[in-house]
């Protein structure tokens, strides 16, 4: 299952879906399908089971760097953070890090905290991924 995403060129996305989820197939259309020839391993099911355990354990480990009831600009923010400061969590709709707090809406100037150097890095961090999603093509 493929769908039409906005993303940037030279990149992928497809979306995953369960097969235990799946409760039927039909063909999309009506036409004359021919049968594909593939040779797959014969242990090609054990490698799939693998591949989505690896997949779910990725997921796992990987939740808390979602944020829940936040705008996609602000998880985009994150993403952007967490690169060069993977010590950076969700605190409810605030992203900690550093010491320094960054509140919605996840601008430079929505950052607080005592440490002046680490309040600057961080409001550094924001301008430039503010600078980057600006220059990319909409």
């Amino acid at each position: 299952y493929f769908s039409e995403k906005d993303i940037r060129n030279g990149f992928s996305a497809f979306d995953v879906i369960n097969s235990e989820s799946i409760s039927e197939v039909k063909p999309y259309s009506e036409g004359k399908c021919s049968e594909i020839d593939v040779d797959l391993p014969k242990n090609y099911v054990d490698i799939i089971k693998k591949r989505e355990e690896i997949i779910i354990s990725n997921a796992k480990s990987n939740i808390k760097y979602w944020g829940n009831n936040v705008t996609p600009m602000g998880q985009a923010t994150f993403d952007f953070i967490h690169k060069t400061h993977p010590n950076c969590l969700w605190n409810n709709e605030n992203i900690e890090v550093m010491g320094i707090t960054v509140s919605p809406p996840y601008l430079p100037e929505n950052c607080s905290g005592d440490d002046k150097r680490a309040l600057e890095r961080i409001r550094c961090v924001i301008e430039k991924f503010r600078e980057r999603i600006s220059e990319e093509p909409h």
